[in-house]
């Protein structure tokens, strides 16, 4: 049905940095605390998934990538 989650790690980190690539503002602020900046990356993110990413695994690469 094409309702599989895509959680490969692989993928995820690509789209997670094409997420920080293509909002490189938001990137900034949450880097400068200001979280309310990550829901823009995690919807870019989710956006190069299709649909289908695992919200935590996204959620959890950005984080890692944010540091």
């Amino acid at each position: 049905l094409g309702l599989a989650q895509v959680s490969d790690p692989g993928a995820v980190r690509a789209a997670c940095e094409t997420a920080i690539a293509a909002e490189p503002a938001a990137a900034a602020a949450v880097r400068a605390g200001k979280p309310e900046a990550f829901g823009r990356l995690m919807g870019a993110a989710m956006k190069a998934l299709k649909g289908k990413g695992d919200p935590a695994a996204v959620k959890s690469t950005l984080t890692d990538l944010l540091r």
